[in-house]
């Protein structure tokens, strides 16, 4: 890039600083948030500007722009794009094109975009508005099949001279825009295409919208653009043709309530005129031609006895120029076609060109009286979409029924000194050891990406209960005997050595603890159980057992493997003693 413009925001002070000096920026560059633009920038051959969705560029008013004549708008700010622009958005975050004058902004306030001399770009979801010539493409280099500028689902609002000028055998795609609200200017009309020393520009426009515009929705010289599936309300003339080159496709169109011609041909333009209802309510309109020879300077062949050419065969076999065409809401400016039933609907609804080729968006949900056959107008066509936000392919929500069924149970049988080790006896397999205050934390994964994380208590009895969010069916088989008061997902039985007889610890001191911690690798789908609850399960029934509850003032979760005795031996025997957990089959010591 030469130049940059003038940003708000952290850290772009300085660049536009380094800009003022004349230092050339890197060959990518990239535009967002808040960007004020006080001088014309440009993007140089090899460079790419992006601009993120969501950006709001504004260019200082000018009064001097909106009287320059000259092609080079030399009192205009403006972007001149020699390499790349990219502005892709989004529905709901647009980047927005805009003077700065805000609510005294007017139609002609700065210069607009030009890419030119085999510049390329993007623009989706742009609001290009206040400029004098909004977008211009001039000698892109390019072909139809293969275009260099793409310019989709954007809208063009109160521009001074052209919302597009496309020239010099350019070949842009343009489709599913909406161009509004453009006043009457000398040579004015919303796309103009000409061709220049390359020849003749062949754009492609599918499924535009043209409202509320004064000039001409369309001049073409000595060009041949595909022109297919547009919707053209209003304006001097729908399509004005001019030259013996001037030899558009027109299919599929709707081109209604216009000032003097639908399509006007000057200079032997022979456009193809095919499945297209053109139709004006003013009854000095023509359907097609130009001055006094109101059809033959279209090339058709016959000389009709009425201005709607129902009694030619060059235009009335495929083409509709009368009957009532009805919207869904016109004052409203939406222009979709209403069809609540066959015998009432739209004209123009199933009346486009019935190839394959043509046929509507199967994406999107016609109503029942509209058939796949092409319907004419901006939302018809393969390339067809309604107003408003894409429609999204919702995706099917799959809800499965758990079935579980456990009977857990824990015993723990601690001895003066040791260690017991806990094996699983059931597809989760992990080691414990117990000490005074078992708390178990399981963490497995199965087939649907889950952890487990349960805290555990061991008690004298539990009362299963079903987890708190499974999503899929799983069956755990226990090997223990007890059945515990807390909720389980597995069953835990530890297996220790038999020593003697252990001596109860003081009320005062429990503080013996056994701590269990266990990675089970549970059986695919299986569920977590919420917090408090065991999930160890261990081998072979011990013997003896003695089970642990809770202590006084232990929280949910945790407890005391001599609780039990506790509450017995505190009144009657308040001694001081110990009693140490060993490793199965160990000496006791005392």
């Amino acid at each position: 890039m030469a130049s940059r413009p003038q940003a708000v925001g952290v850290g772009r002070a300085l660049l536009a600083v380094l800009y003022g000096l004349g230092i050339v920026p890197a060959a990518a560059e990239t535009w967002s948030g808040a960007v004020s633009l006080s001088a014309s920038v440009t993007v140089a051959a090899g460079d790419t500007l992006t601009i993120q969705p969501g950006t709001v560029v504004s260019v200082a008013a000018r009064a001097a722009c909106r009287t320059d004549t000259d092609p080079s708008l030399p009192n205009c700010i403006r972007i001149t794009v020699l390499g790349s622009l990219m502005a892709e958005a989004a529905y709901d975050q647009p980047i927005v094109f805009q003077s700065d004058a805000g609510a005294g902004a007017v139609a002609g306030d700065w210069g607009g975009i030009e890419l030119r001399d085999g510049g390329s770009g993007s623009l989706r979801w742009v609001e290009l508005k206040h400029a004098k010539l909004a977008l211009v493409v001039d000698n892109a280099g390019d072909a139809p099949a293969s275009p260099a500028v793409t310019v989709d689902r954007s809208t063009f609002d109160n521009n001074q001279v052209h919302a597009m000028w496309i020239r010099n055998a350019s070949h842009p795609a343009v489709r599913n825009n909406v161009f509004r609200n453009h006043p009457e200017a000398s040579n004015g009309a919303v796309i103009k295409v000409e061709s220049g020393t390359g020849g003749g520009s062949n754009p492609t426009l599918l499924n535009n919208l043209f409202y509320d515009n004064v000039e001409a929705s369309l001049v073409v010289d000595a060009s041949a653009p595909a022109v297919r599936n547009n919707t053209i309300v209003g304006g001097e003339y729908g399509l004005y043709l001019n030259g013996g080159s001037a030899t558009p496709e027109l299919r599929n169109n709707i081109i209604l309530d216009y000032d003097f011609f639908g399509v006007a041909c000057a200079s032997g333009a022979t456009p193809v005129l095919q499945y297209n209802n053109i139709q004006s309510d003013q009854s000095t309109s023509k359907i097609v031609g130009f001055g006094d020879d109101w059809w033959a300077p279209c090339g058709l062949s016959c000389s009709p006895t009425d201005p709607n050419l129902d009694n030619c065969p060059d235009f009335s076999t495929t083409n509709i120029s009368e009957g009532q065409l009805v919207f869904n809401d016109a004052a409203a400016n939406d222009y979709t076609l209403w069809c609540t039933a066959p015998a009432t609907k739209s004209p123009s609804v199933d009346a486009g060109d019935p190839t394959a080729a043509y046929e509507d968006n199967p994406n999107i949900t016609w109503p029942v009286c509209n058939t796949s056959r092409n319907d004419q107008g901006a939302y018809g066509g393969p390339g067809a979409e309604l107003p408003g936000a894409p429609t999204a392919t919702p995706v099917p929500t799959i809800t499965v029924t758990p079935t579980i069924t456990e009977t857990p149970s824990v015993t723990a049988t601690p001895t003066e000194t040791g260690t017991a080790t806990a094996t699983h006896s059931q597809t989760p397999t992990g080691t414990a050891t117990p000490t005074r205050t078992p708390t178990a934390t399981a963490t497995a994964t199965a087939t649907t990406t889950r952890t487990l994380t349960p805290a555990a208590t061991h008690t004298h009895t539990a009362t299963p209960q079903p987890p708190a969010s499974p999503t899929q069916t799983a069956t755990a088989t226990p090997t223990a005997t007890a059945t515990p008061s807390r909720t389980a997902t597995t069953t835990a039985t530890s297996t220790t050595a038999r020593s003697p007889t252990p001596t109860p610890s003081p009320p005062s001191s429990p503080t013996s603890s056994a701590t269990a911690t266990h990675t089970a690798s549970p059986i695919p789908t299986a569920s977590a159980s919420p917090p408090g609850t065991e999930t160890p399960t261990v081998g072979p029934d011990p013997t003896p057992t003695l089970t642990a509850s809770p202590g006084p003032g232990v929280p949910s979760g945790t407890g005391s493997t001599s609780s039990v005795l506790i509450a017995v031996f505190s009144l009657a025997l308040p001694l001081a003693f110990r009693v140490r957990i060993r490793r199965a089959g160990t000496s006791p010591s005392e």
